[in-house]
């Protein structure tokens, strides 16, 4: 063999060497590849199933929350029928608390009708009672007075025991008595007589009995109060008193003021 065909022959050995060199690194290279893929897809696959398991679970969420819809929906359906129910009962009340407010303003009314009427009759029989004094020739405190305190309803209770009075008479008219009983003791001199403020008799009957009273039993107490006591008791209310127990001057103030009236009278007269 001459040296160029061994040349020739080694070129070709070579040249299938390099050749199955690049084979065995392209199969290994594949190999290699097709490994990683089988990672990737086993991974991936793991992915694809845990999506699965959240896509399930999310369904179930929004099932969970479709149910709850449709219940707050009901909810809401009965709470609008209630509402409508509890708007008619608020109508129903207000056209009830008309109707008593109304009561009221006539039942006030009529009371202060009847009390203008009282006053004008009380008024006339002071007169007549005057009338008559003067004809027979009697003072005239002398002949109110006597005849007041007979008819004064509270001394007439302050008589009776206390046990007998806590179980027959009314809150109002025990309290009414009380504060007759201490009348002199609580009120305060003014230049018409004596006075107790509805302040002092809340402060005066809670030392007395233990109990606070509301300001309406103290104005229901004050209205037993002048009902039941002689003409020279009278409940108030102005600026100056505000709400208030008075007592008119003594008769000896009285008697005494009538008598320096009459010598004035007869000073002028001469």
């Amino acid at each position: 063999m001459s040296q160029k065909e061994s040349q020739i022959e080694k070129t070709e050995k070579d040249s299938d060497s390099n050749l199955i060199n690049d084979i065995y690194e392209k199969i290994n290279t594949l190999e290699t590849r097709v490994e990683t893929l089988e990672e990737e897809n086993k991974e991936l696959r793991s992915k694809n199933d845990t999506l699965e398991s959240e896509n399930k679970t999310l369904k179930k969420k929004v099932t969970n929350l479709e149910q709850s819809q449709k219940e707050l929906k009901e909810s809401v359906s009965v709470l609008e029928d209630g509402f409508e129910g509890i708007e008619w009962d608020i109508n129903s009340l207000n056209n009830r608390a008309n109707a008593i407010n109304t009561a009221v303003e006539e039942a006030q009314s009529d009371i202060t009708k009847q009390a203008f009427n009282s006053e004008e009759k009380r008024s006339d029989i002071k007169k007549r009672v005057t009338k008559i004094e003067t004809e027979l020739g009697l003072e005239d405190w002398e002949f109110t007075f006597s005849s007041a305190e007979d008819s004064c309803q509270l001394e007439k209770f302050a008589s009776m025991p206390d046990e007998k009075r806590e179980n027959e008479l009314k809150s109002p008219v025990s309290r009414a008595t009380l504060v007759w009983e201490h009348f002199d003791d609580w009120s305060s001199p003014t230049h018409k007589g004596r006075v107790i403020r509805s302040g002092e008799l809340r402060k005066l009957l809670k030392a007395n009995t233990g109990k606070k009273l509301a300001w309406t039993q103290i104005y229901r107490m004050m209205e037993e109060f002048d009902e039941k006591t002689t003409a020279e008791y009278q409940y108030i209310d102005n600026s100056s008193y505000g709400k208030a127990l008075v007592r008119l001057r003594d008769r000896s103030d009285a008697i005494k003021e009538e008598d320096k009236r009459k010598k004035s009278e007869t000073i002028i007269t001469q």
